[in-house]
């Protein structure tokens, strides 16, 4: 099977999770073995994050990436989401800042919604 169209990244306590996705007729097909658990050794979950943003930038991947996670996109970046989920997820990622559930450094008034998060 060729590489996939679009990788999606998440660093969790337990280790990585890595969601693949190939691009047909204008839509992101998921990986049909679903998300794969790369396990973390004792903290290496935001290692384990850089390791792979390395790997798919060093293969031709453009990443966008955030704390705790990113996406690669094979080509040039396309939206993931339509405008009603992209409302939807920055009202969602305000209401997790203002509650204080995000880390205070973290500028998430430079997200995308169309592609990141």
């Amino acid at each position: 099977m060729k590489n996939p169209d679009r990788v999606d990244l998440k660093a969790q306590p337990n280790g990585l999770v890595v969601t693949k996705y190939w691009r047909q007729d204008g839509r992101d097909v998921p990986d049909p073995a679903g998300a794969t658990l790369y396990p973390a050794e004792k903290d290496a979950a935001a290692w384990g994050l850089m390791a792979a943003v390395d790997w798919l930038q060093s293969n031709g991947y453009a990443v966008r990436l955030w704390p705790y996670g990113a996406r690669a996109f094979k080509e040039a970046p396309w939206p993931v989401r339509e405008r009603g989920r992209i409302i939807g997820r920055r009202q969602d990622v305000v209401g997790e800042a203002q509650a204080g559930r995000l880390p205070q450094w973290f500028n998430w008034h430079t997200l995308d919604f169309a592609f990141d998060m």
